[in-house]
């Protein structure tokens, strides 16, 4: 038997907490050679830089990252057209028309609206947020009128 296992040193070297690392990268000077210092201070025959970065990098595909954003009820609305044109068929046979989708969603309860407009010309961007703003409540119908 050879016995030729992994005998580097790099394997062998102390790594840091890497839960630690990245709370201390949230901070404002948060870098990872700042960390990689401070935490050496204590370390002094840990991973040398390249592989505490590289172990780093490795550790952070490993977590489910999710952004999270939290919006008070009636904060926001998110509006905007909806990607291509949308065709619309005559039920019988005449030509077709081609519609613009509007969308709008609340931030808080998601809550989405929808209107489909032959442009994205002013006046129907404005006339969308009136109707919008009137079916959520956000308005008096009577407003929404004139």
């Amino acid at each position: 038997m050879l016995n030729n296992h992994d005998k580097s040193v790099a394997q062998k070297k102390i790594t840091p907490d890497w839960n630690w690392v990245h709370e201390q990268m949230q901070r404002e000077d948060g870098t990872l050679e700042v960390i990689w210092c401070e935490w050496r201070e204590g370390c002094p025959h840990g991973v040398g830089y390249s592989a505490f970065t590289e172990h780093y990098r490795r550790w952070r595909k490993s977590l489910h990252i999710v952004m999270r954003q939290h919006h008070a009820p009636g904060d926001k609305l998110f509006v905007d057209f909806a990607g291509r044109t949308v065709e619309v068929r005559d039920p019988l046979g005449g030509p077709s028309s081609f519609a613009q989708i509007f969308v709008a969603v609340l931030g808080y309860s998601n809550l989405t609206y929808l209107e489909a407009v032959p442009s994205q010309k002013v006046e129907h961007w404005q006339q969308c947020h009136i109707n919008c703003f009137a079916a959520l409540g956000g308005v008096l119908c009577d407003a929404a009128q004139g």
